[in-house]
């Protein structure tokens, strides 16, 4: 008869640190130009001061939120619902500042310095 030997058994620990859920927020584009190019730029320039993983979403459609490419795909227009996931230990900081930019209307991404130089 064969003797059956019990495989060892992992204990599958909670991930280091606390648990922290993803953070979901839906804004309405409130500038007229809806997310062009200029907006997107701003974006991705407040964003890269996070580490937090960041998926946008708009109808039906989902991109990365740092690629450029990505958002502007999403045809993001004025009074759209464009939603907001962010998941990583700085995600709270991180959606605040997109708080701020869909409060503001992007403007900074229409400031005299933003703008290219005329040759």
């Amino acid at each position: 008869m064969k003797k059956t030997v019990p495989t060892p058994t992992r204990k599958m620990g909670a991930p280091a640190g606390p648990f922290q859920p993803p953070l979901r927020q839906t804004f309405i584009m409130t500038n007229r130009n809806g997310l062009h190019a200029r907006p997107c730029a701003l974006l991705i320039k407040v964003l890269q001061n996070f580490t937090c993983g960041v998926i946008v979403e708009h109808a039906g459609a989902s991109a990365n939120g740092r690629s450029i490419l990505g958002l502007m795909c999403l045809s993001v227009s004025y009074e759209s619902r464009v939603t907001f996931v962010m998941s990583g230990s700085d995600a709270p900081q991180a959606m605040a500042a997109v708080k701020r930019l869909f409060y503001t209307e992007f403007e900074d991404a229409y400031a005299p310095h933003n703008k290219p130089a005329v040759a």
